[in-house]
């Protein structure tokens, strides 16, 4: 049985407002996947995603009913976080890009079962 750790840290707290720079994470997601980025020393990849992030966040949501889907995404930030943690940057690598393709690979289905928000 391996036992499961919660890392919690202040991630909020700069001289810039959302106001004067809308790179600056305000929610949750945004906070969780700013962080991220800064532990992997990647801060240029969160300044890439944070104009799609809030696509990504709505996708997220939408599929939030699905345990199976939820349980997917959990395991796929305990593997991104492993990497970042074990200071392997292929394995955060591959594991960015695992989340991030399966995130598109979603889209049909989330188009299919909510239609009515994409007309």
């Amino acid at each position: 049985m391996s036992n499961k750790i919660v890392v919690t840290c202040a991630v909020t707290g700069s001289a810039e407002t959302y106001r004067s720079n809308p790179a600056v994470p305000i929610t949750p997601g945004q906070i969780a996947t700013a962080a991220l980025a800064a532990g992997a020393d990647a801060e240029l990849a969160w300044q890439a995603v944070v104009d799609i992030k809030c696509h990504m966040d709505r996708v997220f949501h939408l599929t939030l009913l699905d345990q199976k889907t939820v349980l997917g995404l959990i395991d796929q930030h305990e593997t991104m976080l492993a990497a970042i943690d074990g200071q392997d940057a292929d394995a955060a690598d591959r594991a960015m890009r695992h989340h991030l393709t399966e995130v598109l690979r979603s889209l049909p289905k989330v188009l299919a079962d909510r239609a009515d928000l994409f007309e």
